[in-house]
């Protein structure tokens, strides 16, 4: 759990394979090694030691601190200063193509995906 209740997330990125770490094995991309918890209220959290399967990359990130949105939180994780707003801006951040980070967000994050395909609409339409 991160401040404001901005939720944790883990990307593991294998060529154009994206998957949620979700707290468990995820053949091909990672084993947990083990796990501590931490007792403390509100902040309580599991805090896992992970090993990456090869050619694997991981983006550990929380959704954004002003909106508490995806998109922001990305841009956080790869320390980038350049907006994040469409599709191919995803793709790069993401180091993968836009039919791949596309299919990814479509299925676990949809709302942002809707999100998405609007800005790309509304930059057709210029």
């Amino acid at each position: 759990m991160g401040s404001r209740d901005r939720a944790p997330w883990l990307l593991l990125i294998k060529g154009e394979q994206i998957v949620p770490f979700t707290g468990e094995n995820i053949p091909g991309f990672v084993a947990v090694m083990g796990t501590d918890y931490e007792k403390n209220g509100k902040w309580s959290h599991t805090t896992y030691r992970l090993n990456l399967g090869a050619d694997v990359r991981a983006i550990p990130g929380h959704n954004g601190w002003e909106t508490g949105k995806f998109l922001e939180g990305l841009r956080t994780a790869i320390h980038s200063d350049a907006p994040i707003d469409t599709w191919a801006d995803v793709a790069q951040a993401l180091g993968v193509s836009a039919p791949s980070a596309r299919k990814f967000l479509e299925g676990w994050r949809p709302k942002v995906a809707a999100a998405l395909d609007a800005v790309d609409a509304a930059l057709a339409n210029l």
